[in-house]
């Protein structure tokens, strides 16, 4: 799949999840998407923006919906009550575009926000939206491919990239000093990012350019000087609402 999908936040966004109960700004977050949007297209792959769907205020929340690799898709069953149906969207996107669509198993719970796949090696977290049998569903899907995963069982945060990322193959940023993260800090493509600036290591890339939230400092300097071209966005509505950089959009990971 050659294309990158991103779902405009609707008008009801700001009754989106929140663990603290942070107060939404609509407009500002329709500006804040907008630049994001804008950062994609400036790379090398398609972009199609999907239209909001009031029924659902996380639906831009779009990568939690699937996980796809090589033009085939695991169809998630997301964690949270509220979100039920989001998948059914997805799935609908993806047939119309030639996507061979996998089921998940009854009783399995699956969030894209918990899967990291870097090359050959999947991570995949045990968290409050995804459970066991969601990570050997989404095992079984990627054995096919040849990927090894393992499992993250996290005790903290609400999904595994919160705190982790790898927009390429060539890199994985993870937050320091937390220890079911030491799986990735064993990997040479590992950098760690400071603990408090942890929500700053989930990065995305267009292929071009890396991209972070903005008032990182330590971050933006850690990775300029590794040689990176970064850009920085104010995200600061997507964090109310629990979200990071990479959940708004959905990729074939087979493709950096």
């Amino acid at each position: 799949m050659k294309q990158i999908f991103l779902r405009e936040p609707s008008t009801s966004f700001d009754k989106a999840l929140s663990m603290d109960g942070a107060v939404i700004n609509k407009s500002r977050a329709k500006m804040q998407f907008e630049e994001y949007a804008n950062f994609l297209k400036e790379g090398n792959r398609e972009v199609k923006i999907l239209p909001p769907i009031t029924d659902y205020p996380d639906s831009c929340f779009i990568e939690d919906t699937a996980l796809v690799y090589k033009n085939q898709a695991l169809i998630t069953n997301i964690g949270a009550k509220s979100r039920k149906g989001e998948n059914e969207l997805t799935r609908s996107v993806l047939e119309k575009n030639g996507i061979e669509i996998t089921e998940l198993p009854e009783g399995a719970t699956l969030d894209g926000g918990d899967i990291l796949i870097n090359k050959n090696l999947a991570f995949i977290g045990i968290s409050k939206r995804t459970n066991r049998a969601g990570f050997e569903a989404a095992s079984e899907f990627l054995k096919q491919f040849k990927i090894i995963t393992t499992p993250v069982k996290l005790t903290k945060f609400l999904h595994l990239k919160c705190i982790c990322s790898s927009p390429t193959s060539d890199y994985i940023f993870a937050t320091e000093n937390i220890s079911f993260l030491s799986p990735l800090y064993e990997l040479e493509e590992c950098i760690k990012i400071p603990l408090d600036e942890a929500l700053a290591a989930n990065i995305i890339s267009n292929g071009n350019d890396f991209l972070i939230p903005a008032g990182n400092q330590k971050t933006l300097r850690i990775l300029k000087e590794r040689g990176l071209s970064v850009k920085t966005i104010d995200f600061s509505e997507f964090l109310k609402a629990d979200g990071s950089l990479s959940c708004l959009h959905l990729k074939d990971y087979a493709i950096s």
